[in-house]
């Protein structure tokens, strides 16, 4: 039973090691990725960064697990030994001890975990209340899923995760023109069918295990392609892209100089600079091959997968 436990121990902490060895190269690597994705389309840099996001889970499990692969086959008496015999090791012979060190990685990495899913709790409860409490103090609708709400301040932003709707304020319906307004009513709009809060909700729970700086500008970097996305479908819509730059500068000046107004108006914010230029410059971006990161993934898997043996040698050397 001891050596059933000391397996299942020693197999978490590759697994949780891996973990936090994978989410220390994406680290290293998130800058040039951020400028890397700069010159694709708002759809792809979403992928992308999704795709960044989830690597420190998906690929520290995988990492880990190809790792242990040899450890489970020794302790199945498979022919695949890992280490045991010195004649067969790609490194020095290690033993399978859990020394102490291992326990506080694997606890760091189940702690993150677990404040990340609490956080994750609490913003879904926050999200909920404030929709229960926004629709309550509805004044009526300015289009599909737009409630309108009685308020001098300037507010536009979408809130919900399952049931998402649109909140825009009389203050700033007031002072924008009828094409303005529709404008950032439809923006409003598709933010609401593009189930832009959840996907913005689950990006915040997938980047997790990442370093605290490097996951704020992910979710800095997602927020913006997640504007510059529905900038694109509105202009489209509308066919006119210098409207909506117009129009996206209009409501960032009227929310200057006022705190609360500019926390509440989500339209006015995510680097205003930049989402007026990816407008006004339509050929800024181009589209990611896709064979391309087909290929890469392929060629990663593949590459982790036949070297489960070397990664398990080295790493139990390096740890003990």
């Amino acid at each position: 039973m001891d050596g059933v436990i000391s397996q299942i121990t020693h197999i978490l902490f590759v697994v949780c090691a891996a973990i936090l060895g994978v989410a220390l190269l994406t680290a290293f690597f998130a800058p040039s990725l951020i400028r890397w994705i700069a010159r694709y389309t708002p759809q792809d840099r979403l992928t992308l960064l999704e795709l960044y996001a989830i690597l420190p889970l998906a690929g520290g499990i995988f990492a880990g697990t190809m790792a242990a692969l040899p450890t489970l086959s020794h302790a199945l008496n498979i022919a695949v030994d890992h280490c045991h015999d010195s004649t067969a090791c790609w490194w020095r012979e290690a033993p399978h001890a859990v020394p102490p060190g291992q326990m506080l990685v694997m606890g760091l990495i189940a702690m993150s975990a677990v404040w990340a899913m609490l956080t994750a709790f609490r913003q879904w409860q926050r999200a909920h209340r404030l929709s229960s409490q926004l629709a309550l103090g509805s004044c009526g609708a300015v289009g599909q899923n737009i409630k309108l709400i009685d308020s001098r301040r300037i507010i536009a932003f979408s809130t919900g995760l399952l049931k998402p709707f649109a909140v825009i304020s009389t203050g700033l319906a007031r002072r924008l023109t009828a094409d303005q307004l529709a404008i950032v009513c439809l923006h409003e709009q598709l933010h609401t069918e593009n189930r832009d809060n959840w996907h913005k909700w689950l990006f915040n729970v997938l980047s997790m295990f990442h370093w605290m700086g490097v996951r704020r500008s992910l979710l800095s970097e997602y927020a913006l392609s997640l504007e510059l996305r529905v900038d694109e479908q509105v202009a489209r819509q509308v066919d006119n892209r210098i409207a909506v730059a117009e129009t996206i500068v209009a409501v960032q000046r009227l929310t200057q100089g006022d705190q609360q107004s500019a926390a509440c108006c989500y339209f006015a914010g995510s680097s205003t600079e930049r989402r007026v230029l990816h407008l006004l410059n339509s050929k800024i971006s181009s589209s990611l091959p896709r064979h391309l990161l087909a290929t890469f993934i392929f060629c990663g898997i593949a590459a982790a997968s036949s070297s489960a043996l070397l990664f398990h040698d080295v790493f139990d050397a390096l740890i003990i």
